[in-house]
């Protein structure tokens, strides 16, 4: 009896010992610059929706900030369990300086076993493709802490009408963050129609700086599109005033 009671008390130990240590390989702290969530964020393999998903990071969870892709359109991160993978810049928030942080090639993805068939061509021919031209800031210099207005306007070159309503991301970035932003919605547009869809930004960093105006079409990827490259703009303006 006094043996089976020492053996339960060690196998106890070893167990909780067990946890700890797990427990402390889990938790990664979260360090600058880091990424915010604004919604149920994918997180992929590589810089790219064709990636695979690797995990989730849920909304309003952080995650650190590792690397960025040369078009500054990605971020590769590390959750707190330790996870590595990439979000794009459109989903999240930044907290942070990203002028260090070096930019990353994601790698190619994986392509199938050199003996299998290939597979035919999707057919995308039949499919909407909106694009956007390059927004505009009105008045042509806005001025530190005034709100001004950003107007876009988005065309559906494709032959088909876009199968759902699309989010529209737009965002100031200055030296590598994003200092405001807004989102707004664009209905279903008809083949060949020109749709403009515009907002109020206040920006109170960068006085006297250059910033960017970038358009983000379909974040969340939701509309069917013959060609998802295009769904980007940007135009840089002066801040005026000091903040």
């Amino acid at each position: 009896m006094k043996k089976r009671v020492l053996f339960l008390i060690g196998l106890m130990a070893f167990l909780m010992s067990f946890a700890i240590v797990t427990s402390a390989q889990e938790s990664v702290p979260v360090r600058e610059p880091y990424v915010t969530a604004k919604v149920n964020v994918n997180v992929r393999a590589g810089d790219g929706t064709s990636y695979r998903r690797i995990t989730v990071l849920p909304t309003n969870q952080t995650a650190s900030i590792i690397g960025i892709n040369s078009r500054r359109t990605w971020y590769q991160i590390q959750t707190t369990s330790g996870r590595i993978g990439w979000v794009g810049s459109s989903v999240v928030t930044v907290t942070g300086d990203l002028t260090n942080v070096p930019v990353v090639s994601a790698p190619a993805p994986t392509s199938s076993n050199s003996t299998s068939p290939t597979p035919a061509p999707t057919t995308t021919s039949g499919l909407s493709d909106l694009s956007a031209s390059a927004p505009k800031v009105e008045p042509n210099n806005p001025t530190c802490a005034v709100a001004f207005n950003v107007l876009v306007n988005i065309n559906n070159a494709g032959p088909a009408k876009s199968n759902t309503p699309a989010t529209i991301y737009v965002e100031d970035i200055y030296n590598g963050a994003t200092t405001a932003s807004f989102t707004t919605v664009l209905p279903q547009i008809d083949p060949g129609v020109n749709y403009v869809v515009g907002g109020l930004i206040i920006v109170n960093t960068g006085g006297g700086g250059v910033h960017t105006i970038r358009v983000t079409i379909d974040p969340e990827n939701r509309v069917t599109e013959s060609n998802e490259n295009n769904n980007t703009a940007t135009t840089t303006y002066t801040l005026s005033g000091a903040c």
